[in-house]
C-alpha cells in the first residue's frame, strides 16, 4: 500500500468509528430517557396506590405504559443492532 492509500484507509476507519460512537451515544441517551420515564411512572403509580385510587382506568394505563416501554426498548435495540 502506498502512503496515500494508507491515509485514505485511516480516514475511512476514523469516520466509521465516529459514526459508531455517535450512534452509541444516541442510543445511550434514549435508554437514559426510557429509564427516567420508567422511574417517573413508578412514582406516579406508587402515589396512586397510596391514595387508594388504583381503579380499572389506572390499571389499563399501567398496562398501556408497560407495552409502550417495551416497544420503545425494542426500537432502541433495533437501532443498536442495525448500526453495526
Amino acid at each position: 500500500m502506498t502512503e496515500k492509500e494508507v491515509n485514505y484507509a485511516s480516514k475511512d476507519i476514523l469516520h466509521s468509528i465516529k459514526k459508531v460512537l455517535k450512534s452509541s451515544t444516541n442510543i445511550a441517551e434514549e435508554i437514559k430517557s426510557a429509564k427516567l420515564d420508567e422511574i417517573k411512572h413508578d412514582i406516579e403509580m406508587t402515589e396512586a396506590i397510596q391514595r387508594g385510587a388504583l381503579s380499572g382506568e389506572l390499571l389499563a394505563r399501567k398496562r398501556s405504559y408497560h407495552l409502550q416501554k417495551k416497544l420503545k426498548l425494542l426500537s432502541i435495540f433495533r437501532k443498536l443492532f442495525s448500526t453495526r
